[in-house]
This record gives structure tokens, sequence and C-alpha cells, in this order.
């Protein structure tokens, strides 16, 4: 009894590790391709090196080796192989995509923190005219239990916060849809020397631990007064 339940305990043992080394190299697989794909795009490597060196790349793969006995059989014609073969290195390629999706779902529990947001001006309205198109500025974001409980607008250059400007009234989040995780951040807004009600909204993915995405500041008519595009992302 004893035997059978310590066979049964190495097996799954042997599975997990089998299973694990698999991950691992379709990893390192779908990170090498994606650099020769770099490479290739920037014209560094010729069409024939780099197909030579994504045949290199895939070449322990089983689905390769049993297209390559195919083929030398000639059960396959080339042009059936090269077809498969293209299966193939898309299918690789798709597990990077997969982790990719999978770390940005694990990112969910993990948003906790505070983070400094470079953002880009991409809109100014025209009545607007102290910011330029094209300028950067800094957002202060502290997030606790999945909760916005501050939020600063900075000056690029000095660093310093903006007075004129002032979010409030936060409210966080999230949307999951076809494995894609967006987060949606709406604020209250105060600006100095004016009257009107004013909202921002913030959508955006993390992906890599960056935020990705954009801010809109708007009237409560929903006029467009300044947009910006996240840059990057600074966790403190």
């Amino acid at each position: 009894m004893y035997n059978k339940f310590m066979k049964k305990i190495q097996k799954a043992i042997i599975i997990v590790i089998v299973s694990l080394f698999s991950s691992l190299c379709m990893a390192s697989q779908s990170e090498d391709l994606k650099k020769l794909k770099d490479l290739y795009e920037k014209n560094l490597l010729t069409e024939d090196q780099y197909n030579e060196a994504i045949q290199k790349v895939i070449s322990n793969s089983e689905e390769i080796i049993k297209l390559n006995d195919l083929f030398k059989k000639n059960i396959l014609t080339e042009k059936q192989f090269n077809e498969a073969k293209e299966k193939v290195l898309q299918k690789i390629i798709n597990n990077e995509v997969n982790t990719v999706t999978n770390n940005q779902k694990l990112e969910l529990n993990s948003l906790d923190g505070s983070y400094t947001l470079v953002a880009e001006w991409i809109f100014i309205h025209s009545s607007i005219s102290d910011i330029r198109k094209g300028e950067k500025i800094k957002f202060d974001l502290e997030i606790i239990n999945n909760e916005v409980k501050s939020l600063i607008m900075r000056n690029y250059k000095t660093d310093l916060e903006e007075e004129e400007i002032k979010f409030s009234k936060y409210k966080l989040t999230k949307k999951e849809k076809n494995g894609n995780v967006n987060f949606k951040l709406s604020t209250s807004v105060w600006i100095k020397g004016e009257n009107g009600n004013f909202s921002s909204k913030w959508n955006w993915q993390i992906i890599d631990k960056e935020f990705n995405g954009t801010f809109l500041l708007q009237t409560q008519e929903g006029k467009r007064l300044l947009r910006a595009k996240i840059i990057k992302t600074i966790k403190k």
C-alpha cells in the first residue's frame, strides 16, 4: 500500500516538473522569436538569415520534429510543410501573448502602491493658452486596497505640485473582457478661478507593470478641455 502511494506521488511530481519545464521552454522560444522578429524588421537580418535562425529556435519542438520526418518521407509537400511550420511558429508566439494576459490578471491583486505617472498632452482646447501639445506632466497616484486615496498633478520640470488643479471623489472600477483587463478612474476636478464643475476620466491597462492609457479633463457637459497619454510609470 505504501509503495503504491509513493509511486503515485512520484508520478505526480514528475508530471509537474515536465509541465513546468515545457512552459519555460515555450517562454524562452517566444522571447527568442520576438528578438529575431525585431532584428528582421530593423533590416539587421536578411530573410535567409531570419528563416535559418527561426529554424534553429523551433528545431527542438515536438511538432517540428514530426513535420520534418513527414517531409523527408515525401508525405508532405514543401508547401504543406511550410504552412504547417508557420502554424507551429504562430502557436509558440501566441504562448507569449497568453503569458502577458495571465500576468496582467495577476497584477489585479497587486495594484496597491504609490506611482508617478508621466504623461504627454495630446489634445488641448483652443481656449487654453498656457499648455502646449507634446509637453509632459506628472501625476502622483496612491492606491490602497484597490481604492484611489490620492491623485496629485505635478510640474514635469520642477516637480512642484500644481496648485491650480485638484482631484477628489475618486471612483476606480475594473472590467475584464476577452482576456483583457481595463481600469477606469473618474474624479471631480477643482480648477482655480473657474466656477464650473469639472471631471477627469482615466482609462488604462496594466501591462508589464506599466500603466497604459489616457487621461481626459472635461466640463460637466462633456466638453473636452485636456487629454494626455501616459508614457511612463514609476513605482515608488
